[in-house]
């Protein structure tokens, strides 16, 4: 379905963390899909954002590199994360805010300012400390990836030490703040999920929160033509703290009711730091697709988080058989065949083991129409979301 564009093609400035130019993460890959969608109705994009160091990789649209920057904890620097804690300390702003505070906000706004934007979109509330000033005098869209409140609390809920209850705790609290001050400012609030939405109008009396449903941003390429390498498999970025909630679960809870014929491998990054002998810790892999092409079930262990799960988008999206905990297909409708949903250790254990003997045949065309359904949805979604501006 082609979706006419806006009467008036808009210049949108559109801030967020990272370029997303190698899709390492599922943060990347939703924004690279969210300006794919402005880009097919027309708009100019310009977007400003962060890159790791070294940044050699091009931007897919017309883009202000902000600075080079260390981001995940895993790999910061300790004086990076002690300078971000220090600095939260001082502002009062949540670490996960801090964490891209690296230019003065006068200049951030200046910066934006330059390109004469008719709209501005910020496309992750951690920024929006830093252009309250710009947000006054432009019309504001924020994009919700998650509701960090919720997923901080999660965390803080099961954290094995005090301290770190305590810590993310106050990240839940200082969250909770930044959310309900940016969704009152902004002209449109987009979420990814409805419950997402619904916890927006509960918890942060949002008025009209939209449900923007997520896609898989670049088309899937035919899966590597390989014997299965591994049994089970599952890749993500381990380093941030409901994820890698998930794969404690699933090394303490599941990994033990496999059976120990079964092979295991992890991979991305983070994963080389798993205290387990029960899998092979691959880390960072050369292609996520390969490494999927390589299972014979990719497993989705997700305990704790907001937002739509990206691995478990992809996996549908490219017709990959996988098991999903419950919560690891939230805000997901209409799931290919491929994707198994277990709840709890034991039926989770059970459908891996299930899907190792009995697998189900990979289904790409079925998980491309899947995936063009949603994209058409969120071309619809944000054209509201823009027609409502004018």
């Amino acid at each position: 379905m082609t979706l006419p564009p806006p009467t008036k093609p808009m210049r949108i400035a559109f801030l967020t963390t990272l370029v997303p130019n190698t899709l390492r993460t599922g943060s990347e890959i939703a924004t690279r899909a969210i300006l794919s969608v402005l880009e097919d109705l027309g708009h100019e994009v310009t977007l400003f954002a962060y890159g790791r160091a070294p940044f050699h990789v091009a931007s897919p649209v017309e883009t202000v590199l902000l600075a080079t920057i260390p981001v995940e904890s895993a790999t910061a620097p300790r004086r990076e994360q002690a300078a971000w804690a220090w600095r939260s300390l001082r502002s009062g702003l949540p670490i996960s805010s801090e964490k891209y505070n690296y230019l003065p906000p006068d200049r951030l706004e200046a910066e934006i300012a330059r390109t004469n934007p008719d709209l501005l979109i910020v496309d992750h509330v951690n920024l929006y400390p830093f252009v309250t000033g710009l947000a006054q005098r432009l019309p504001l869209g924020v994009i919700f990836h998650d509701v960090q409140a919720i997923s901080y609390a999660m965390v803080a809920e099961k954290a094995a030490r005090p301290w770190w209850r305590a810590i993310y705790a106050r990240e839940a609290r200082l969250n909770a703040r930044l959310e309900r001050q940016a969704g009152a400012e902004a002209r449109f609030s987009l979420f990814l999920s409805e419950a997402d939405a619904q916890e927006a109008r509960t918890r942060f009396g949002i008025a009209a929160p939209a449900v923007l449903p997520l896609f898989f941003p670049t088309p899937p390429e035919p899966a590597p033509a390989l014997a299965p390498a591994y049994d089970i498999g599952l890749i993500g970025t381990w380093s941030w703290p409901p994820v890698r909630q998930g794969m404690a679960w699933f090394l303490d809870e599941v990994v033990p009711r496999l059976p120990t014929d079964l092979t295991i491998a992890v991979a991305g990054s983070g994963s080389e730091t798993l205290p387990s002998d029960r899998v092979q810790r691959l880390g960072l892999v050369p292609s996520a697709r390969a490494f999927l092409a390589s299972l014979r079930v990719s497993a989705v262990p997700t305990t704790a988080g907001t937002g739509v799960q990206i691995k478990t988008l992809e996996l549908a999206a490219t017709g990959t058989p996988a098991v999903s905990t419950p919560l690891g297909v939230r805000g997901l409708d209409g799931l290919p065949e491929t994707i198994t949903v277990a709840d709890g250790p034991q039926a989770f254990a059970d459908a891996l083991v299930e899907a190792v003997h009995l697998p189900k045949p990979r289904a790409a065309a079925a998980g491309h129409t899947w995936n063009e359904a949603r994209r058409d949805a969120a071309r619809q979604t944000l054209d509201d979301a823009l027609a409502r501006l004018g």
